[in-house]
């Protein structure tokens, strides 16, 4: 927030608030629990003058708390008691800085947070006033100022309805958080009719269409908003994202580089190198390019002097251990995450989870009812992130967002544990800055040793990487297909930023090798015109496009339809990079994944679920042979059957499915790990 916003700003009249009865504030202080008389009469001093603040004349006050705060300098509770005072008299541009100030004072109080968040709303500065909003959510309230804050300046949501002219443009942020893209998207269409060059509101309708599969138009609305402000990055790396999955990699690398050049913060670099994940070996060049930049701005990471943490652990023999996490809705971790939750040990291990997202859904409260604590920390800075971290005294911690936000970078190197883990969410570069341990199982260990940089240690599970609770959800498999049909269909996914020209050539071959055969093609957003288009000439080029269908959604989706397992009678796994939970759900529907090992651990993790669900003759270590396999299964659509009626059965007795000795065998790799910290 730069001074200029403050100076533009013009006071408005604050809301009068209510007149709460005085005499029932300071006996809450004084019976509180406070460690000396003299700190006891401040804060009855400090009640006061709350109280005063909503009865007597604002300007009389400025006097009595500066006699009160004379002996006690730089007090966070002085300056907000001033930006309180400056409130009242509708000088929102002061009570900002006062507040401000005391925010950078106390970083892990709520209630300075809460007050920020409103007047910023109330004056307009919404995205401010949603940064303080999100903030306020991690933190807890001042045991001593809370109850006296004045009504009016802890409701940013009331702030927020009664901000901006047309309200469409703030309507659709909202629904945008709460992952309502359809209806932020007709929000946003009304705020573009009433002023087609607003940037962000562009920019964000654009991020709407990206979720929604509607890559062409998001590119198209970013593309608008880069003309209206080209020094702005935000629309080139959403831009990006898109291209990525259209499967125009070097444009989307090219579109990635110029964020970078605009913009080198650590939140920038970090979308940018989520991309690097959608490029094959084919794009080394662009590949090293992004990388090597992205790199670079890592290095660059401001570290924060580290601050003392509040108390004592109150049993030293708990492992405190720290669970970083992205958005879960649906989350293609999160069936592999949660039951490690479920199953932890709490007698052994005290949880606490942050979440880097806004959005609250049925499967964060999920995971709250396993955890001991749970915070949405979303757009936090960093210094403040660090002390709400640092106050849970972790014993380890662990990250599982891979390259896909900014935030964990800065925590993590700064050193917040002596244990900082990568797992799970680093299929495509398994190390953050800051990670100095990888958790790796017998089918990654060997490649994640080559990969990791030097002074990262590996420990290696002694089960699978994934567990996963059985599929109830999903009906009983049917008869393979082949057996009516009298030719065998196979299936894979049809997003343009795994199926790469290779991989086409590569089903193209298994097509060409077993004589009438058909492949379904799904995915879980709708394709696009350009998509469609893309896939079919690639196909086109291999003389195989019309034995190749392009499902919708809803033909493809599992939550909603099994329709797609229920009419394919052999899984294709992609590569280099391979899938995860539908490999899963494909063995659970009793259909078999054949998978190509590759030379990363993206290419292994199809390899890692099969080897836990005792299917290692499934994957096949080059091209030739993973054709031959799908020929070998292809010979017999009775065989297929066979296997249908017995894969279920055969995977509910493997240690993929024993969710709780994953459990054990990943607390002990935790364990592990933390005594070789110890160890130096």
């Amino acid at each position: 927030m730069s001074d200029d916003t403050i100076s533009e700003q013009k006071p408005e009249a604050s809301p009068e608030p209510s007149t709460p009865e005085p005499e029932t504030y300071a006996p809450t202080v004084l019976h509180a629990q406070i460690g000396s008389d003299a700190d006891k009469q401040f804060y009855v001093s400090v009640a006061k003058i709350l109280v005063e603040l909503l009865t007597l004349d604002a300007v009389e006050l400025a006097d009595s708390i500066s006699e009160l705060f004379k002996e006690r300098d730089n007090t966070a509770e002085g300056f907000c008691l001033l930006g309180l005072v400056s409130w009242r008299l509708a000088d929102n541009g002061k009570a900002i800085q006062l507040l401000t100030t005391a925010h950078e004072l106390a970083p892990d109080c709520r209630d300075y947070v809460d007050a920020l968040a409103t007047i910023h709303t109330q004056v307009g500065n919404l995205s401010d006033g949603l940064y303080y909003a999100k903030l306020a959510t991690a933190l807890e309230p001042h045991e001593y100022i809370h109850p006296f804050l004045p009504p009016g300046l802890s409701n940013y949501f009331t702030a927020l309805s009664s901000t901006s002219p047309s309200g469409h443009y703030v309507n659709g942020l909202v629904r945008y958080n709460q992952r309502q893209f359809e209806a932020a998207i007709t929000e946003l269409e009304a705020e573009l009719e009433l002023n087609n060059n607003h940037y962000e509101c562009l920019t964000l309708y654009g991020k709407c269409l990206h979720e929604l599969g509607r890559y062409d138009e998001a590119i198209i609305a970013l593309q608008k908003a880069t003309k209206i402000k080209p020094d702005g990055a935000e629309p080139f790396i959403e831009m990006g994202n898109s291209l990525y999955r259209l499967g125009l990699f070097k444009d989307a690398v090219t579109s990635h580089l110029t964020a970078l050049e605009l913009d080198r913060s650590i939140e920038i670099c970090a979308a940018a190198a989520d991309g690097v994940k959608y490029l094959g070996s084919e794009y080394e060049s662009e590949r090293n390019n992004l990388n090597s930049l992205t790199n670079e701005i890592f290095d660059e990471i401001e570290v924060y002097p580290p601050r003392e943490p509040r108390g004592v652990k109150s049993n030293p023999d708990i492992i405190h251990i720290g669970y970083i996490i992205n958005s879960i809705y649906q989350g293609d971790y999160y069936p592999l995450f949660e039951p490690i939750l479920r199953h932890h040990d709490h007698t052994k291990f005290k949880v606490f989870v942050y979440q880097l997202s806004v959005t609250e859904d049925a499967l964060f409260t999920l995971i709250k009812n396993h955890a001991n604590s749970t915070r949405q920390v979303y757009d936090i800075d960093p210094e403040t992130l660090a002390v709400i971290v640092r106050n849970d005294r972790l014993d380890a911690v662990v990250d599982l967002t891979g390259y896909s936000n900014g935030q964990q970078y800065t925590l993590l190197k700064q050193g917040i544990t002596p244990v900082q883990i990568g797992h799970l969410r680093y299929p495509f570069g398994i190390t953050s800055p800051g990670t100095n341990f990888v958790i790796s199982d017998k089918t990654t260990a060997e490649m994640d040793q080559k990969e990791i940089p030097e002074g990262v240690k590996n420990i290696v599970m002694d089960h699978g990487l994934y567990a996963i609770d059985p599929l109830n959800n999903f009906p009983d498999p049917v008869s393979a297909p082949a057996v009516k049909n009298g030719f065998v269909t196979f299936g894979g996914k049809s997003d343009l930023a795994t199926l790469t020209p290779n991989l086409a050539r590569l089903w193209a071959e298994v097509l060409r090798a077993v004589p009438d055969s058909r492949l379904s093609l799904g995915g879980t957003a709708k394709q696009c015109d350009y998509a469609k288009t893309r896939i079919h000439e690639m196909f086109d080029n291999e003389g195989v496009a019309d034995r190749v269908t392009i499902l919708e959604p809803e033909q493809a989706n599992p939550v909603t339809d099994v329709s797609f397992y229920n009419s394919i009678d052999i899984y294709l796994d992609s590569f280099p990079n391979s899938g995860s939970n539908i490999i899963i759900e494909a063995l659970w529907m009793g259909i078999p994944a054949i998978t190509l090992a590759g030379e990363q651990r993206s290419s292994l993790l199809a390899a890692s679920i099969l080897s836990a669900a005792n299917k290692a003759e499934w994957i096949s270590n080059s091209e030739d042979q993973y054709v031959e396999l799908v020929v070998e299964l292809s010979k017999d659509g009775k065989s297929l059957s066979k296997i249908r009626k017995s894969l279920r059965p055969e995977l509910e007795e493997s240690s993929l499915f024993d969710t709780a000795a994953h459990t054990r065998a990943w607390e002990n790799a935790i364990e592990s790990c933390i005594k070789q910290s110890e160890a130096g």
